[in-house]
């Protein structure tokens, strides 16, 4: 909760890694948060995600969060050498600018 809302997030990051900088070892490159119409938590799975490192040393991965009026799909990576990016809703994030998207539904469905 956020006040008085509900809100859901999905967050990717990179583990233990010798090839990444001390400092982005263990972190969080990429947090998507949104606010939630409801929630069923008995039938409801707000999120879906796939992490995966296949094409080691860049990372990446995608999701969906999906509320009662709102489907939010995402893709996230990061490389080694050239940045952290991210899809959201079909908008390009370069996430070195600030890796926290937040996506506020608005009443005409935007």
């Amino acid at each position: 909760m956020v006040e008085d809302k509900e809100v859901v997030f999905n967050s990717f990051f990179i583990g233990d890694s010798p090839f990444y900088k001390k400092e982005n070892r263990n972190q969080v490159f990429f947090t998507l948060i949104t606010v939630v119409d409801s929630l069923d938590t008995n039938n409801y799975v707000p999120d879906q995600s796939l992490f995966s490192s296949r094409n080691h040393f860049d990372y990446g991965g995608e999701g969906t969060i999906i509320t009662k009026n709102n489907k939010i799909d995402h893709v996230a990576f990061t490389t080694l050498d050239k940045g952290s990016f991210a899809i959201v809703i079909m908008r390009l994030f370069h996430l070195e600018h600030g890796n926290i998207i937040v996506v506020i539904p608005q009443k005409d469905a935007s």
